[in-house]
């Protein structure tokens, strides 16, 4: 069995699928849907520090705090400012809630809670999203039950790593007979692996997807493309069939190939595509990618890090090398999708 690992940021490394579906597993227990009418399944607890509601049930009423996701959804549906609210004492959070409940059109539509129970019986649960109750849940459990069918088709394929946050789920694979020498790097073989990145969020926060993922092991940074030919599967959150589903990521195992391959010639040949000026192109981008001045100044030192030369491959690997370090999971990948970009972006002198 391989060894697997977990950071302190709840992201994982290794190929025990095994102890994938276990975290999956203990990930979803305490886990409940309630929909409710706002105006009469919702009090406001004003006795509590926090922000904190009273959903109602057949049982009486539950006590709820939220986590971040769920209070700016919940601010969001009554229009009010999520970040001005977390400021608020707990008296001036009710006193907007309650009246917005019992003015605002939205909350006369039956609304989707997704909680979770706390292991301790005496404190509340939370409150892990507000949407409405058109939408159609597609919990990670089910992306477990697609990923299986990938794991069977494709015997060559094993887990790198995965993540769970409250925003979303993420895992990435690779292929093992896609290998790709790239001569040297770092005083080690520079070996790419083709693969694919599949996520999914349980609270509204994104699509199910496959992505085409590029792993390169001597940094264990990834690039996800996700546009066009490499968007392998992607589903919006509405009601159909959990079925069609795991039926969609079995096809998407069975064509995995051309577009990976693919990736990956795209991937090598950017070696040769000269760029001019690198530092005004990386601060260029970071403001493109809505980068934090700190996260564009660890771009500039890991195009160092990476060679210095003046290439897209470089470039690249030099947002991807930032993304790697990031704590936040969710940043991550989004930054890791986002320097997939750079291979069709006209850089070239």
């Amino acid at each position: 069995m391989s060894k697997v690992y977990g950071d302190l940021n709840g992201r994982y490394h290794g190929t025990d699928f095994n102890y994938l579906v276990n975290t999956v597993e203990r990930d979803d227990f305490g886990k409940e849907d309630f929909v409710v009418l706002p105006r009469i399944g919702i009090d406001l607890e004003r006795a509590t520090e926090k922000p904190c509601i009273l959903v109602k049930d057949l049982f009486g009423e539950r006590p709820y705090v939220f986590n971040d996701v769920g209070f700016t959804q919940f601010c969001n549906k009554l229009g009010m400012p999520s970040s001005y609210m977390k400021k608020c004492p707990n008296d001036l959070f009710c006193d907007n809630a309650e009246h917005w409940i019992s003015k605002s059109s939205v909350a006369e539509d039956p609304w989707l809670l997704r909680t979770k129970r706390s292991t301790d019986p005496s404190s509340p649960g939370y409150i892990r999203a507000v949407l409405s109750d058109r939408y159609g849940t597609l919990d990670n459990k089910h992306v477990i039950q697609g990923i299986e069918k990938i794991v069977d088709k494709q015997r060559s394929f094993s887990l790198q790593n995965f993540s769970l946050t409250d925003r979303g789920f993420y895992v990435n694979g690779v292929f093992s007979d896609t290998a790709v020498d790239l001569g040297m790097s770092e005083g080690k073989p520079d070996t790419i692996f083709g693969g694919i990145h599949i996520s999914n969020s349980e609270v509204g926060c994104g699509t199910v997807s496959i992505s085409v993922l590029i792993f390169r092991q001597v940094c264990s940074n990834g690039l996800i493309l996700s546009s066009g030919d490499f968007n392998l599967y992607r589903r919006k959150h509405i009601v159909f069939d959990h079925s069609d589903l795991i039926k969609n990521f079995e096809i998407a195992a069975n064509n995995i190939y051309e577009p990976v391959r693919k990736a990956i010639d795209i991937y090598a040949r950017s070696k040769d595509e000269k760029i001019e000026n690198p530092v005004e192109t990386i601060e260029d981008l970071g403001k493109k990618f809505n980068l934090t001045v700190n996260q564009i100044e660890r771009v500039k030192d890991n195009f160092e890090i990476e060679g210095g030369d003046d290439n897209k491959f470089t470039l690249i690997n030099a947002f991807t090398r930032t993304a790697r370090d990031l704590e936040n999971d969710d940043l991550k990948a989004e930054m890791e999708s986002q320097a997939s970009r750079i291979l069709t972006l006209k850089l070239v002198s």
